[in-house]
């Protein structure tokens, strides 16, 4: 039995329930019905959501739920064959303020294969900060305004197992944007 907040069912025509009972991980049962089960079998275990939510059968198989859903306000990257491609997709594709984020482009598409740098983007977006997420989602390409927000200098301390891309600028040594 689960009980003590909202459930939700999936169920258009009763899109949620306060109660549902459960036996083997399948629903059998839920509201009233839930309700009567539980006090004709009393050692049954009894979850209480405490006025939280339930969602039952929601299963993440190793989908990123949360990086599907961010797919649908991102611009889309995947199969850019250069720079410029990226940069015009990121263009036609920001929402009208704030960040811009994006995700999907892969640097082994493009001619010469190089990690990028956050020149075209800066140069693009001077003002707003831009973040694109690679396409394995285990590289970021920044613009010099999200690498300002972020405080992102040659000094910042590198994250464990990971990397921040260096180069020579004109006042000595810079984050590359990646």
């Amino acid at each position: 039995m689960v009980r003590g907040g909202t459930i939700w069912t999936g169920d258009p025509a009763e899109p949620t329930t306060r109660s549902l009972a459960a036996v083997d991980g399948r629903v059998i049962a839920r509201g009233a019905a839930a309700e009567s089960l539980a006090r004709d079998c009393p050692r049954g275990q009894i979850v209480d959501l405490a006025g939280g939510s339930a969602v039952p059968g929601l299963t993440d198989a190793h989908a990123h739920l949360v990086g599907l859903g961010s797919a649908l306000v991102e611009v889309d990257l995947r199969g850019a064959r250069s720079i410029e491609e990226v940069v015009d997709r990121v263009r036609r594709g920001a929402p009208p303020d704030g960040w811009i984020h994006g995700r999907g482009w892969d640097q082994n598409l493009w001619p010469g294969a190089a990690m990028p740098t956050h020149d075209p983007l800066t140069a693009a977006f001077p003002e707003r900060p831009v973040w694109l997420r690679r396409v394995d989602g285990h590289a970021g390409w920044a613009n010099a305004a999200a690498l300002r927000a972020a405080d992102v200098t040659a000094e910042t301390e590198v994250p464990t197992g990971g990397e921040i891309l260096l180069r020579e600028g004109p006042s000595g040594r810079e984050p590359t944007g990646c």
